[in-house]
């Protein structure tokens, strides 16, 4: 299937609706991370405890954030590929990828083949 045959309107319609969802996640991520409105009112920074899970809080939102942030790169990356015409073929091997792989996973930018052999 190429990309003139293929609809790419709903799929655009949800990778942008994915975009908005993922900005305002990573936002609302780095906000709770500067307010340190995570902090109890018996938090102590001298106690081992205490130092611990602000550590792991902290490490939790980073990692959070990451994920995020290249989630939404590969949003931003398939809606560039949409513009360019070449949305729904693999950049790998240049066949076309599933529909049913593109309407599961909309921002895939692999077939399932080359997916699974990247894995590997």
């Amino acid at each position: 299937m190429t990309t003139e045959m293929m609809d790419t309107n709903s799929l655009r319609q949800r990778l942008s609706d994915l975009r908005v969802r993922l900005l305002a996640e990573l936002n609302h991520v780095r906000d709770g991370a500067d307010d340190g409105s995570g902090q109890m009112g018996d938090f102590d920074p001298n106690h081992p405890a205490d130092m611990a899970t602000e550590m792991f809080e902290r490490e939790m939102s980073e990692t959070l954030t990451e994920n995020v942030e290249e989630l939404l790169h590969k949003v931003q990356r398939a809606l560039a590929r949409i513009e360019q015409g070449k949305y729904g073929l693999c950049e790998d091997c240049g066949k076309a990828i599933a529909q049913a792989r593109l309407e599961t996973v909309p921002y895939t930018s692999f077939c399932i083949t080359c997916q699974a052999r990247q894995e590997s």
